[in-house]
């Protein structure tokens, strides 16, 4: 049996160091190896936090995880893996930022998604969380679902000339007048012009046009014209005289009024003339002008030319057009919508001011009635996305609620559809089911009084929007025909308890379903993520951070602790040594020590480790191959932590298996935590190791 000593000392760094032995150790077979003690200086305490696969994880949910505790199973339990790097004292604001900036990218309840907030401040690690406002109603981001592949993103059609009445689509207005080279104080009733009468410019240059609010057929179109800014123009002549030239048109955006006579304080209302300031977008007019009131060059209108003006309906800019078509049906807003809770309502008590998830579909007195019947919108949870599938943000919606099967139906939490006797109705999940997407799965339909299209047709809304009313949290489907001022409450449904989880914080997506591409397009929007938060925090929210003992914690849910056990670990690189931690209301959770105190490393074992000594077999106290030995980061019998030294009283030889003898002409040792990273609070690190063979003999060549 003999001595090794192995210094750190000019062999690398305290915690990684190789020595040599120029004429070499000799094993003999089936040698043994024992460390014997261990010493080193240990400096101030670990200034940086590296964040790597042993510490990147934390997890937390949005419910009272309490035994006594109703349960609200359908909240998930959220996890984060952080990215990896390397922190030093200065730097550990960064990781606050980045853990919550890390958080609320990965949140999936919206009404929290930009709520977490971490700081750095007295050196310590702080968490609170949020409610979050919402944002005014828009277009969402919405995908296409062909039935393979990924999803595509919709495009909302551009404005496109309209080049005859024919054409025309509710909302679309169109009215008849003649062109005039005159300025436009000049015109007369019916009578219209651009560039202010000098038609010898291009038409393509036309910055303003000039128009009479008596059109060629003797109607006052006043009131009409007042409320053309924004809305696109097609100029279509009717000219006969010239071959070809009733196949032209001018294509033009109307930015806005101009001026109008006469002038304020007269309302525009009033008005008999109006110029607007137009942009002309594309145009045709290469049939030359004729000579019979040809007044300019060609490319612009003559006098005396008839036109007619279609304008555009003036689309809603913060909706959606979805339509079907030959392969796609289905339809989701890849954004995740707003979700109501009790702190925050994003609806007024008016129905005259909704703002929820928003469903319009354009309908004219002579829409086929098979056009409407079977579409469905509303929305779904957001665990029922395929998650295995796709990107984060492309993720493969094929689930139950696009396989609308022997239903003909997509399956909707809640929603509407219109009837096979072609009533608008709700559309809503029966509420003792546990989950939206089962193979079993049922929806009750609710008439809605009020509309019954096969009686009278006209552009239909209907919204659905969060509500909350004293303790119930719910939801109600509101409608309106486009040519009524409010909307009328169709239906409510509310909820105080799990059984509709989503009636409360549970992630939420809008969807779109067809039977057939033949069907009529429909103007989407919602209420979706919000930009700021808001003053108040969720009545419970849980963080786990470590491995938490159920003894500790026993009147906490076991699923959350199992959950907290099986995926968090970055507590104690943070100094939160609860494990789990539970908060209420507005008050932050914070670390249990300051991050620049000495840490309490004797609790956790270092690990002495020789990666040149091929260990394969286990002492008695089950030592695993490669660790030579435990020790600790404190040493209990000094007052300082300064000085480490520690001689282990039990001997805990380990097998190498050496079939052949060995000569070792370099030995390393490795000083890493439990976790496999390597220490970096020690100075001149010295370990001593015992090697033996079975009958006790080694020799020691050079020594």
């Amino acid at each position: 049996m003999s001595l090794v000593v192995l210094s750190s000392q000019g062999n690398g760094t305290p915690s990684r160091f190789n020595c040599s032995f120029p004429n070499g150790i000799i094993l003999e077979p089936n040698s043994q190896v024992c460390c014997m003690s261990w010493s080193a200086k240990r400096s101030s305490f670990d200034e940086e936090i590296a964040i790597n696969s042993y510490n990147d994880t934390l997890v937390w949910t949005f419910q009272d995880c309490r035994n006594s505790a109703t349960e609200f199973s359908n909240v998930p339990f959220e996890k984060l893996t952080l990215p990896h790097a390397s922190y030093d004292v200065n730097k550990y604001g960064d990781l606050a930022s980045k853990i919550q900036e890390e958080m609320n990218d990965k949140e999936v309840l919206s009404a929290f998604k930009g709520g977490w907030e971490w700081t750095y401040s007295n050196d310590k690690f702080s968490i609170l969380v949020k409610n979050m406002n919402h944002l005014p109603m828009d277009k969402g981001i919405w995908r296409q679902y062909y039935g393979i592949g990924s999803p595509t993103i919709v495009n909302n059609p551009g404005p496109a000339p309209i080049l005859s009445v024919a054409q025309m689509s509710p909302g679309d207005i169109s009215m008849n007048f003649i062109a005039n080279a005159v300025s436009t104080t000049q015109l007369q009733p019916g009578e219209i012009n651009n560039t202010n009468g000098i038609h010898a410019f291009p038409i393509e240059q036309a910055v303003i046009m000039g128009i009479s609010t008596i059109d060629a057929d003797g109607n006052n179109q006043a009131s009409v014209l007042a409320n053309m800014a924004g809305r696109h123009v097609t100029c279509i002549s009717n000219d006969t005289t010239s071959a070809g030239r009733n196949t032209t048109y001018s294509f033009i955006h109307i930015l806005g009024v101009q001026t109008y006579l006469p002038p304020a304080p007269s309302p525009i209302t009033s008005a008999t003339l109006i110029q607007f300031d137009v942009v002309v977008l594309e145009h045709n007019l290469n049939i030359s002008n004729p000579e019979v009131g040809y007044n300019g060059v060609p490319r612009n209108w003559f006098s005396t030319e008839p036109l007619t003006l279609i304008f555009n309906g003036l689309s809603d800019p913060n909706a959606h057009k979805i339509a079907p078509n030959e392969e796609a049906l289905n339809f989701y807003d890849e954004n995740v919508l707003f979700n109501t809770s009790v702190i925050n309502t994003p609806s007024s008590t008016s129905v005259s001011d909704p703002s929820g998830y928003s469903f319009s579909i354009p309908i004219d007195t002579t829409t086929p009635l098979h056009k409407l019947e079977g579409i469905v919108g509303g929305f779904i949870t957001n665990q029922y996305f395929d998650y295995t599938q796709g990107t984060e943000n492309t993720r493969n919606p094929d689930m139950d609620w696009s396989n609308r099967g022997g239903s003909n139906r997509a399956k909707v939490a809640y929603g509407w559809t219109i009837g096979s006797d072609f009533k608008l109705k709700a559309l809503v999940g029966k509420q003792n089911q546990d989950q939206f997407s089962q193979t079993n799965y049922e929806q009750e339909e609710i008439d809605i009084s009020g509309i019954n299209l096969d009686v009278s047709r006209n552009t239909i809304d209907v919204m659905i929007r969060p509500i909350h009313n004293t303790s119930l949290f719910g939801w109600e489907l509101l409608y309106r025909f486009k040519t009524e001022d409010d909307y009328s409450v169709g239906h409510s449904v509310f909820s105080t308890n799990g059984s509709t989880p989503y009636l409360k914080h549970l992630p939420l997506r809008q969807v779109l379903s067809y039977k057939n591409h033949n069907q009529m397009p429909c103007n989407c929007k919602a209420i979706h993520n919000a930009g700021s938060p808001a003053n108040s925090s969720p009545p419970h929210w849980n963080v786990g951070m470590s491995i938490s003992n159920s003894g500790s914690y026993s009147n906490t849910q076991s699923d959350w602790l199992t959950f907290v056990n099986s995926n968090a670990t970055i507590g104690d690189t943070l100094n939160f040594f609860s494990g789990n931690y539970q908060q209420s209301g507005n008050t932050p959770i914070t670390a249990d020590l300051k991050s620049n105190e000495a840490r309490e490393l004797g609790n956790r074992p270092l690990l002495i480790q020789s990666p040149d000594l091929n260990v394969t077999g286990y002492s008695s106290n089950g030592q695993t191959p490669q660790i030579l030995q435990m020790c600790s980061g404190i040493n209990p019998n000094l007052s300082t932590e300064t000085l480490l030294y520690e001689q282990f009283t039990n001997e805990n030889w380990i097998e190498m298996k050496n079939k052949t003898p060995l000569n070792l002409t370099r030995l390393g040792i490795v000083i890493t935590d439990v976790e496999n990273k390597e220490v970096n609070f020690l100075e001149d690190t010295v370990v001593c190791l015992k090697f033996r063979t079975n009958n006790q003999n080694i020799k020691l060549g050079g020594f």
